[in-house]
């Protein structure tokens, strides 16, 4: 809709697990082994999903680990050196089922091009590991839960840079550190009609220089909802559902710096 990134929602599995500050790193370091399709809402009709989702929608959708292979991997380089690895474990198990996925992410090498001192690319350092688990219950009723760590470090800036001149002056360049977990599941209650819980928790935290201006910043998001699907008859079934969202955020700017008595 021509609205920028923060206005797009990433939902993992249906659920809001990625917006405002980690929007950057939505799609970033999910494993390729992990996903098994994905759902775009664009146009007027995203907006039902609330005001982060003015922009639109992409809902990522994992695989189901009963049905994947035990081993999967994929691995990509190229000839600026960047390389990137996927890699996939799945066990089965009478009443269990379980899927790991790995990604890492280098690029090392700076590129000057066009020979303006700059890097042309921004350099990176990624590690995220995602694990997801379902349970087999009576009547297919659906249970899982899963969970995903994502660390990385990337800069730019002038190619003579380093990490010793991280908040220097001397030679410019910006450093952003970035840790984030994810948790995230659903279970359908034992009762009549469908009754489904879910739960999403995740929190980011950044730390990153811009020269010689910092920025930390740490953001918490829960949400958790319930919907029931009761049938009308035969040709007729109405859904109802309650949801609840709760979000912490602290930086280092004024817009959440606590106001003193006699300051001005």
């Amino acid at each position: 809709n021509g609205m920028e990134g923060p206005y797009t929602m990433i939902l993992i599995d249906g659920m809001p697990i990625v917006s405002g500050l980690g929007t950057v790193y939505g799609l970033s370091g999910i494993p390729i082994s992990m996903v098994e399709r994905l759902e775009i809402v664009k146009g007027p009709g995203s907006a039902l999903y609330g005001s982060e989702a003015m922009g639109g929608l992409i809902n990522v959708l994992t695989k189901v680990p009963a049905m994947t292979p035990r081993v999967a991997v994929d691995v990509m380089s190229t000839s600026w050196k960047e390389t990137n690895a996927d890699i996939g474990y799945s066990f089965k198990k009478r009443s269990v089922a379980g899927l790991t996925g790995v990604n890492l992410f280098h690029y090392g090498d700076p590129r000057d091009d066009n020979r303006d001192g700059f890097t042309d690319v921004t350099l990176q350092r990624r590690l995220s590991i995602f694990n997801k688990v379902t349970f087999n219950r009576p009547l297919r009723r659906k249970a899982n839960v899963a969970a995903r760590f994502v660390t990385e470090e990337r800069w730019g800036g002038e190619t003579r840079w380093t990490t010793a001149d991280r908040g220097g002056d001397r030679i410019y360049g910006e450093n952003i550190l970035t840790e984030r977990w994810e948790v995230l599941g659903q279970y359908q209650l034992p009762v009549r009609g469908t009754v489904i819980s879910q739960f999403s928790w995740n929190g980011h935290y950044q730390d990153s220089w811009y020269g010689t201006t910092r920025y930390r910043a740490q953001r918490r998001v829960f949400f958790a909802q319930t919907h029931w699907s009761p049938s009308l008859g035969p040709r007729h079934q109405a859904l109802g559902g309650i949801a609840y969202r709760h979000t912490f955020y602290d930086d280092n700017t004024p817009g959440t710096s606590t106001l003193v008595e006699g300051s001005v």
